[in-house]
């Protein structure tokens, strides 16, 4: 949300679009990942065990990832979970509808929420296995420099040795960086550094690792061909092995197998830019949330519109609905949010980071060996 003032001098509290379409594009990105995880459950045998493997071990992983310490690694949950229960109470006591279960404590605990934010993890640890082990084994071939980009005959050896390097170096980044990524929430290496050393405030310091994980992620998002001629590079592969090997083989099978190649580029580009845009999409949310003022002004003026709304459609929008709403505005707190997106960003990154590097591992001994 946004703090104007109109010309009486009102604060007046608006809705960032920017939102909505964030919010679009998280939902039609995991609305893929959904759908591919359905896809390798229901193909059954290896990739079924896997799914419940990865799931399995990253949900151990963010229970100690949650039995960390505050000092070691933080994300703000407990304080912004506070602010959210504190605030909740307020909406309660102040509603009639729940009122009596207000005095119940309506919401779990600090450590209930945790557990829920560690089936989370594991889901989406689920989601991300298969795409990060593809990017793993692309990454794989670029190292050892059997995709890289397609050159023209004409060009000199030298400029081709500069474009090799210059890809080297690029793959290179885009692996390790996320790494780096990762250790800008330990707060004794990084944020304690900064903020003593450099005199950086914790504002300055936040905005600085956004923005470093969006410029990781760009990077990413467009190097995007380089792993896609890659995976096209696969069906030259796929011949080379072919001429090896002994025996007659159909020239309908290979036709298939290079059609089948090409036709499966789109779901290798999706699985690459999906975490990626997810991770960009979270990081401008929670940019406007720093840039959301601590204080609100109250929310009585600001819902003009779903007042005049209640007016002309009564049957739809009730004028229960409106204070339900603008409770809700209240209750979802600017340290909360960001404290559950930081978490999730980091997660994401994480799980991405680590079985991308384990696949590119695999692939770069089975390729020599």
């Amino acid at each position: 949300a946004v703090v104007s003032t109109q010309s009486t001098g009102t604060p007046v509290t608006d809705l960032h679009l920017s939102y909505i379409w964030s919010m679009l594009v998280l939902l039609f990105c995991t609305k893929f990942l959904c759908y591919m995880f359905k896809v390798y459950i229901q193909l059954g045998g290896g990739e079924r065990s896997l799914c419940a493997l990865s799931s399995f071990l990253f949900v151990v992983f963010a229970l100690f990832v949650s039995m960390a310490n505050k000092n070691s690694i933080d994300f703000g949950i407990e304080e912004g979970y506070g602010e959210f229960v504190s605030e909740f109470m307020k909406f309660a006591n102040s509603t009639k509808m729940i009122k009596s279960a207000a005095h119940q404590d309506p919401l779990p605990s600090v450590k209930a929420f945790k557990g829920f934010l560690i089936i989370l993890s594991g889901f989406i640890g689920a989601l991300l296995t298969f795409p990060s082990f593809r990017y793993g084994s692309l990454t794989s071939q670029l190292l050892l420099g059997e995709a890289s980009l397609p050159q023209d005959e004409n060009k000199e050896k030298k400029e081709e040795g500069i474009k090799d390097k210059l890809v080297q170096v690029l793959v290179h980044f885009n692996l390790i960086a996320p790494l780096f990524v990762l250790v800008c929430w330990c707060k004794p290496l990084v944020q304690d550094h900064f903020m003593n050393e450099f005199a950086v405030s914790e504002k300055s310091f936040n905005f600085l690792r956004i923005a470093f994980i969006a410029i990781t992620m760009l990077v990413r998002v467009f190097s995007i061909k380089l792993y896609t001629q890659a995976h096209l590079n696969t069906a030259k592969r796929y011949l080379r092995q072919l001429k090896r090997e002994a025996g007659r083989v159909d020239h309908k099978t290979v036709q298939q197998k290079i059609a089948y190649t090409f036709q499966y580029s789109s779901v290798i580009v999706l699985q690459i830019l999906t975490p990626a845009l997810i991770v960009l999409q979270l990081c401008l949310i929670l940019f406007s949330l720093q840039n959301t003022p601590d204080v609100m002004p109250d929310v009585a003026p600001a819902n003009t519109i779903l007042a005049g709304v209640t007016d002309i459609m009564p049957d739809v929008v009730s004028r229960s609905d409106v204070t339900v709403f603008q409770g809700m505005r209240a209750v979802l707190t600017k340290n909360f949010m960001a404290s559950v997106l930081s978490y999730v960003v980091w997660w994401i990154v994480s799980v991405n980071a680590g079985v991308s590097m384990m696949s590119t591992c695999y692939h770069h001994v089975s390729e020599q060996v």
